[in-house]
């Protein structure tokens, strides 16, 4: 199509009708058919510059403070923080405005009001806006504001980190007069006045010398044993004193001294002191003894005279008189006199309304993040005629633009990055620093949905062989953002491709690779005298009629098929007893039932089908609803029920005889808490709350502190270091526990692509499982659209990871599945013969190990990220059921109605592999091997067949299952061997 030819795009708008028409260049015309058509809308922080504007006006009369900003104009919800200040001492309070001044939409919170901006009609550059209006009389001095954003609970100051003030116009200053006034005033005044007083004065003490005494005291003193006699005391008279009471003459002269010195307590120097006080001639004082050595003598009698105790006696008081006399004295009083004073006195203002004029403007710029919403686009059409699609993936970006992109290989995980084939990639584009993907520029045009955001497109010839594709998109220059599906990546499913004809097409030129399967096929077949040239009787497959013979089922050994340089002896079986036929219990949307119920009904019924062990899903809580987002070890509440339903479901498979495995992820897990790096969820919480250390040093998106990882990086949650003892220690009891506790026999492990398989050997040694199976899944080899007939590299990994775990588990053959897909979808048989003529997955190799099926919960289900041919699953049954490894069945293959078709043929595969013994090592003799049809010889007791393409058996074998492309043999009894 020239340039300059309109072309209809709907990848922005969605698939809507009225789809806008733009001008672009567009690629060479094909037969379209439009397979998915799909318009995100994703949102980004980025810093950008905001505008604050506030503008004063007034007429004299009234006034109005108008803020404008263009911060979150198209629907966010922000509100203006103010108050007024009342004076310029207090400029920079905020103090609750008057009801009369608030503009609408306005609350009143503690202290302040908070206004709702509301947009204007202006569609060019939309702002929001807020007025306050009042009256210039107010007296008010300022006002003062900042923003708020409610729904994320954030603060907008103005550059200086503070808030926004604003003066408002005050009344004129008012005209002063001046007047004379004459008042009385009251004042003080000190004066100095004569008073009179009294005051006491204590009398001089008693003369040391007792020679004076002018008078006689009798006193009865008893100082011995009741001994009384008249004692004279004179009484001391002396001129300068007046004695009022004689008897306190008595009490000083008993009273100690106050310092006394010590007493000897001898009778003499007692009787030394009494004739010092009484004189020679007192003898009446006979054996005067201390106070103390009289309590220690014999009680008195009760009838004796009390004895007089000298140190008892109380203190005697200085005698005083009274004096008068005059003294000068201050003091204030209040006194009054006339004044005359000067004031001045301001005029009443009066107002007058005139033109408003602009008094005052402010006007600042922000630099903020801002979520800003953008629409990123895609649209996959198919080549009906030569196949391939064609990707347009188109964005509404104000930036120049690199689209990031990589392919998903069929046979790869949706999460897996593949770095396009050359031929696939624009003109312009260059290899990313990953080496995962391309980075090609996407070119401008014209938007027809918006006139201020451009839109930006890249155009994508794709091949048959991806899955999807994955994008994400990358600023070219400038700050180099990248923009993202909201934390995770744009994935576009790709169409699957078309099936080829069941009509053998013998024109085509066949490879080398087929030739020599092919011909090597028909060696094995000549030995054992196939492929005769009768037909082919189809027929169901009665399955009450008896067996002939009893199939021997001697115990297993380790003889693997696995070359001897590939492999190591494995330390101990994981597989059951080598006859096991799984069932994955659940799909992708089994966690919006009641799950565990659901099992524990059905559970009779899984055993009489065959079914000898069943899969379930994780059970612990998940912030993914499937489970594969494990929070918190220890919480067995989920979405498939609880833990007692698990454990009853679980109990009831034991009482039908089938084992239950736990679906392990240990991996990754989901932290609880933001840690140290700001954003960042590197914190756990439950049982098991490790830090950062438990995190992988090298993850990109959480910030771990442990040691650098030994597997593949999951990119939703943080990646677990294995190498840590107190993560293993941890995990080895959370495993141990929940075999104790709920009671699985083994355990499917997630994703053991993400750590070394050494850690596996060591979970499992600590946990001794019945059986064990690895999800190891990476993309097989591709050339282009065609998958690569060697597929040794990619198997040869998963035997490296099953060497590594030391034997101790099985792992699904992946290899085996990516064939299939490759042989169904291109009709190529040839390609189920490897080189050595064995069968080119892992079962080729290590059969006990390789745990065989064509569709799980992520591959198929409502995901659908790798689904199995249409229409071919009863190939891919008849041949993983009828061939070595262990065979897993999905749960919708067999018990969802809408698989109803292959119920009953996979029961009586079931049973057929049962009772023709086929276990885990059966031996494999492929006797043909062409582009449309396969055959093969397990153990010399089954035949099978798949392909369009003819087979005929000999009369040595009976038909006993067969249908669209595919039948089953069983090897007649040979009546001539005795029984």
């Amino acid at each position: 199509m020239p340039r300059g030819t309109t072309t209809t795009t709907r990848a922005m708008s969605g698939g809507e009708a009225g789809g806008a028409t733009i001008e672009l260049e567009a690629a060479a015309e094909f037969a379209k058919d439009e397979f998915y058509t799909k318009s995100f809308v994703v949102k980004a922080r980025e810093r950008v510059e905001a505008s604050v504007k506030v503008r004063v006006e007034t007429n004299g009369v009234k006034y109005k403070v108008t803020v404008e900003t263009d911060m979150d104009a198209e629907g966010q919800d922000l509100r203006m923080h103010w108050g007024v200040a009342t004076s310029k001492e207090t400029w920079d309070n905020m103090e609750t405005p008057p009801v009369k001044i608030r503009p609408p939409f306005t609350i009143e919170t503690t202290g302040v009001c908070q206004t709702r901006m509301t947009p204007t009609s202006s569609r060019l550059s939309p702002t929001l806006t807020a007025t306050i209006e009042g009256d210039v009389a107010d007296g008010f001095y300022a006002i003062n504001f900042l923003f708020k954003e409610p729904k994320k609970d954030r603060w907008i100051h103005n550059t200086n980190g503070r808030d926004w003030h604003v003066p408002i116009p005050q009344p004129p200053e008012p005209e002063l007069v001046t007047r004379t006034i004459t008042m009385l005033e009251d004042y003080e005044e000190e004066i100095e006045e004569d008073e009179e007083y009294e005051e006491e004065q204590e009398e001089q003490e008693l003369d040391e010398s007792l020679a004076s005494l002018s008078s006689v005291v009798e006193v009865n003193i008893d100082l011995n044993a009741r001994a009384s006699s008249p004692v004279k005391e004179e009484v001391v008279s002396a001129a300068s004193s007046e004695i009022s009471e004689p008897a306190n003459a008595w009490k000083r002269l008993l009273t100690p001294p106050v310092d006394p010195k010590p007493f000897d307590t001898k009778d003499e120097n007692i009787n030394a002191l009494v004739e010092s006080l009484f004189g020679a001639g007192s003898n009446g004082l006979t054996s005067i003894k201390p106070i103390a050595a009289r309590d220690e003598g014999p009680p008195e009698d009760e009838d004796s005279e009390p004895e007089l105790e000298l140190a008892k006696a109380a203190p005697m008081e200085k005698p005083k008189t009274l004096k008068t006399g005059m003294r000068k004295v201050k003091r204030m009083v209040t006194k009054s006199r006339t004044i005359t004073k000067s004031i001045d006195e301001p005029l009443p203002v009066k107002l007058v309304e005139g033109p408003w004029l602009t008094t005052n403007t402010i006007e600042e710029k922000l630099i903020r993040e801002k979520e800003v919403s953008y629409r990123v686009g895609a649209v996959v059409e198919k080549n009906v005629e030569g196949g391939g699609v064609l990707v347009r993936v188109e964005a509404e970006l104000p930036w120049n633009i690199v689209l990031h992109w990589g392919i998903v290989p069929r046979g790869a995980r949706a999460d897996v990055w593949t770095l396009p084939p050359e031929q696939w990639r624009p003109e312009g584009s260059v290899v990313g620093d990953t080496g995962k993907a391309c980075e090609t520029p996407m070119k401008k045009c014209e938007n027809p949905l918006s006139d201020r955001i451009q839109m930006s497109y890249a155009e994508l010839q794709l091949g048959n062989a991806p899955t999807a594709m994955r994008f994400v998109l990358k600023e070219n220059g400038g700050e180099g953002r990248w923009l993202d599906r909201n934390g995770d990546d744009f994935v576009i499913p790709m169409p699957e491709p078309a099936y080829a004809s069941t009509t053998l097409d013998l024109t085509g030129e066949r490879t080398k690779e087929a030739i020599d399967v092919a011909t090597a096929a028909a060696f094995r077949a000549a030995e054992l005298h196939l492929d005769s040239m009768d037909e082919v009787e189809e027929k169901e497959l009665d399955m009450n009629m008896q067996v002939e013979y009893e199939v021997a089922t001697p115990p297993l050994s380790e003889d693997d098929f696995a070359p001897a340089e590939r492999i190591q002896k494995p330390q101990k079986s994981a597989v059951g007893n080598g006859r096991e036929v799984l069932l994955q219990g659940f799909n992708w949307e089994s966690c919006k039932a009641p799950w565990y119920q659901a099992v524990e009904r059905l559970a009779p019924t899984i055993a009489e089908l065959g079914f000898t062990v069943v899969w379930l899903p994780p059970p612990t809580s998940s912030v993914s609803e499937q489970g594969y987002m494990p929070l918190d070890y220890y919480n067995l509440d989920s979405r498939y029920g609880t833990k007692e339903e698990l454990k009853g479901a679980i109990k009831a498979l034991h009482d039908n005889g089938v084992m239950a495995l736990g679906d392990a992820v240990l991996n990754h897990r989901c932290a609880h808490f933001i840690g140290d790096v700001p954003g960042t969820y590197n914190k756990f919480g439950g049982k098991l709350p490790w830090d950062a250390t438990a995190i992988v040093a090298d993850d990109p998106n959480f910030h771990g502190r442990g040691n650098k990882a030994d597997g593949e990086m999951f990119h939703a949650a943080p990646n677990i270091d294995h190498n840590q003892a107190f993560v293993k220690a941890d995990l080895e009891d959370w495993m141990s526990w929940l075999m104790r506790e709920v009671g699985y026999d083994g355990w499917r492990l997630d994703y053991v692509r993400g750590f070394w398989g050494g850690h596996v050997k060591d979970y499992m040694e600590a946990t001794n499982p019945q059986f064990a199976v690895g999800e190891y899944w990476d993309s097989l080899a591709y050339n282009m659209d065609a998958l690569d007939y060697n597929q040794d590299g990619h198997r040869q990994r998963i035997v490296n990871w099953l060497n590594a775990a030391g034997g101790n588990a099985g792992a699904f053959d992946v290899t085996t599945k990516g064939i299939l897909h490759a042989v169904f979808e291109r009709q190529e048989y040839w390609r189920l013969s490897d080189k050595a003529g064995k069968a080119p997955g892992v079962m080729g190799w290590w059969p006990s190990r390789a745990v065989t099926f064509i569709e799980n919960h992520d591959t198929g289900s409502t995901q659908g990220h790798w689904r199995f041919p249409r229409d071919k699953e009863l190939q891919g049954y008849a041949y993983i059921l009828t061939h070595p490894g262990t065979p897993t069945i999905f749960w919708d293959h067999i018990f969802d109605n809408n698989w109803g078709h292959l119920h009953k043929p996979i029961e009586d595969m079931i049973r057929i592999r049962k009772q023709s013994g086929i276990h885990c090592r059966s031996e494999v003799k492929i006797v043909k091997c062409e582009q449309s049809v396969y055959a093969a010889v397990i153990d010399d007791r089954l035949l099978m067949k798949i392909g369009p393409g003819h087979f005929h058996a000999d009369d040595a074998w009976d038909c006993v299952l067969s249908g669209q492309d595919f039948a089953i043999w069983r090897k007649k009894k040979d009546r001539s061997q005795p029984r």
